[in-house]
C-alpha cells in the first residue's frame, strides 16, 4: 500500500486489486462497449478517480475500473475511504 495524495480529510492509497473485494450488492452493470472505454481510459490517463472503499476493502465505488484493471493485469489502483 502506498500513499499516493493526503488531504484535509481523504487519503488516495494506492492498493493490490487483489486486495479490494466487490460489493455484493453491487445493482450497476456495464455494457461491453462500457468496459472498453473503461479499458481504453485506464491506458490512456491511468486512474483520475479514485476507486471508493470501506474500511474493510469492500468496494463502494469503482467495480467496472477494479474489474478491467484486473484483466489488463494491473497489480494497484488508487483508492479512497468512502
Amino acid at each position: 500500500m502506498h500513499v499516493l495524495k493526503e488531504g484535509a480529510s481523504r487519503v488516495v492509497v494506492e492498493r493490490p486489486v487483489d486486495h479490494l473485494i466487490p460489493c455484493p450488492h453491487n445493482a450497476r452493470t456495464h455494457s461491453r462497449k462500457q468496459l472498453c472505454q473503461i479499458a481504453n481510459s485506464i491506458e490512456r490517463f491511468s486512474f483520475t478517480n479514485p476507486v471508493l472503499i470501506d474500511d474493510d476493502g469492500q468496494i463502494i465505488a469503482g467495480h467496472g475500473r477494479v474489474g478491467r484493471a484486473k484483466r489488463t493485469r494491473r497489480g494497484t489502483v488508487s483508492s479512497q475511504p468512502g
